[in-house]
């Protein structure tokens, strides 16, 4: 993704010199998680730490934007889409649930 911004105008933003935006590019140095945290956010991003068994659900939550509206909600993949979809239970996105699943109005009992 480019930002428009050279090593030395990023260099200059967050107070560095422009060798250590280099040596960063090029995987040359060590740098502090701070450091880096920084430059992510100099270039617009946040850098998040996320369970190992959320990875999945957050790369479903990124093509969301992507996918058309009657993707099932549940499906992950394109090979969850296809072959965990059963018609009877699947709720998609932008349907209304089926009548069965509604549930029951009462009317409220009349005074006496």
């Amino acid at each position: 993704m480019d930002r428009g911004l050279s090593q030395q105008d990023l260099a200059r933003k967050l107070g560095l010199h422009q060798r250590q935006i280099s040596d960063l590019e090029r995987a040359s140095m060590d740098p502090r998680l701070s450091t880096v945290q920084n430059v992510a956010r100099a270039l617009d991003f946040e850098l998040l730490l996320v369970p190992r068994h959320l990875i999945p659900a957050i790369e479903g939550l990124q093509r969301v934007g992507n996918e058309s509206p009657k993707r099932p909600m549940y499906a992950l993949s394109d090979d969850d889409a296809e072959s965990d979809r059963d018609p009877q239970s699947a709720t998609e996105l932008g349907a209304d649930p089926a009548p069965e699943t509604q549930p029951t109005r009462h009317r409220p009992k009349e005074p006496r």
